[in-house]
Order: structure tokens, then C-alpha cells, then sequence
């Protein structure tokens, strides 16, 4: 492992960029875990396993078991997002979890189309993103995901990273485990109602706050 890592360590001028941009990245408090969110594009692949969203809250109920953890004994939580809904949905829906992630420019749900992977417009700078959450989940001791390829990389990486003990205490949760998504809905319309239902949840919210501020 060892011999890959160092044949395909990223050049000086990417190691510079990474490194700045941790600097300007929260450390997460151990132990912590690590949750990769994929949404944007995922919906608009028309392949035979299509993928759905998934709430914010179906990895949250990952944190406790399978090693019945206490609820707070994860100290921080790394999150992995392409998407800035994502980000929302952990301050409106779970703001007393720490949570740490990169400040990074993001897609919205679909609206940066299929295969849309830079929002940044910068190539370079996503890379070392990638490179930086790698970095922030292999301190993490549980890493919760739906099915993608870039988990396996995700993992893999994790693995190059942590010592022994920490690959012993190491766990893995797949949300969308013997999960069908619905084929019945066409491309982005998964997403339509995807955010419609979110959006449901958020009225009490919104309601609640107007009425709190008309006082």
C-alpha cells in the first residue's frame, strides 16, 4: 500500500494547495465520523440502478449502532457533500451536531446538470477538495455513505491513512442497503419531490420563527 501511495502522491503544487485549505478547515474533535452525502447529478443517471436522495436524517440515525454507541460519542461529524442543500439541511434539521466541513462553493440539486463536477469553474481547486475531505474522514472512525464509486475510493484512501488500531475501530454503514430507489419517477422530477417534501418540513419552521418575530 505503502509503494502506490508514494508512486501516486499528488505533485508539490497540489500538496501546497491542500495543505492551505486545510488551514482554513475546522479539525474535527475525536472521535468523530464522516458521512458522504451524493446528491446533485445522482438522480439523473438513467442507468438501471438509479439513485434517489436520501435525508439528512437517514444518515444521522446511522451515528448510534452498529457498535451501540452512545449518542454522543461521536464528538464531531466530518461532512461530505457535493451539494450546498445538503448544508442546509444539517444547520435547519440538525444544528446541535458538530459539524465539520470545507467551505467550498456547491451545486444545488440538479442545477448544474449531469456530470456537472466543478462548480467552482476550477479543476484544480475540486481536486484538492477531494483530496482535503479524504484527509478529514480517514481521522474518523465510522463513515456513512449511499452506494457510489466515489466511496470506494473514499474508503480505500481511509484505509492508506489510519494506522492499525484505527482500522480495528474503523466501521462502515451503507443507508441505501436493500433500498430500492423509485424507477417510476423520470430524471430530476426524484428530485422535484425530493425538495417538495423537504420543503414540507420546513413550513412549521418558517411559521413558527414569523409568528415568534410578529410578538
Amino acid at each position: 500500500i505503502w509503494v502506490r501511495e508514494y508512486m501516486t502522491r499528488p505533485m508539490q503544487f497540489m500538496r501546497r494547495k491542500v495543505f492551505e485549505l486545510l488551514q482554513k478547515t475546522p479539525t474535527p474533535t475525536l472521535p468523530c465520523a464522516a458521512m458522504h452525502v451524493r446528491r446533485t447529478d445522482a438522480v439523473l443517471e438513467n442507468w438501471i440502478n438509479k439513485r434517489n436522495y436520501f435525508e439528512l436524517g437517514d444518515y444521522v440515525k446511522r451515528l448510534n449502532g452498529p457498535k451501540r454507541r452512545k449518542p454522543d460519542y461521536f464528538k464531531s461529524v466530518v461532512l461530505l457533500t457535493d451539494d450546498q442543500s445538503v448544508i442546509d439541511e444539517a444547520h435547519e434539521f440538525h444544528a446541535s451536531l458538530p459539524w465539520v466541513y470545507v467551505n467550498r462553493i456547491r451545486h444545488r440539486g440538479t442545477e448544474g446538470g449531469y456530470d456537472g463536477h466543478i462548480p467552482s469553474g476550477d479543476p484544480i481547486h475540486e481536486i484538492a477538495v477531494i483530496l482535503v475531505e479524504m484527509k478529514l474522514a480517514s481521522q474518523c472512525e465510522r463513515l456513512i455513505f449511499t452506494q457510489s464509486g466515489y466511496k470506494d475510493l473514499l474508503i480505500q484512501a481511509i484505509h492508506i491513512e489510519q494506522d492499525v488500531d484505527q482500522r480495528k475501530k474503523f466501521s462502515k454503514m451503507q443507508i441505501d442497503h436493500n433500498r430500492q430507489p423509485d424507477k417510476k419517477l423520470k430524471n430530476a422530477q426524484s428530485a422535484e419531490d425530493f425538495f417538495a417534501k423537504l420543503n414540507e418540513k420546513r413550513a412549521p419552521k418558517v411559521l413558527q420563527n414569523a409568528s415568534g418575530e410578529t410578538k
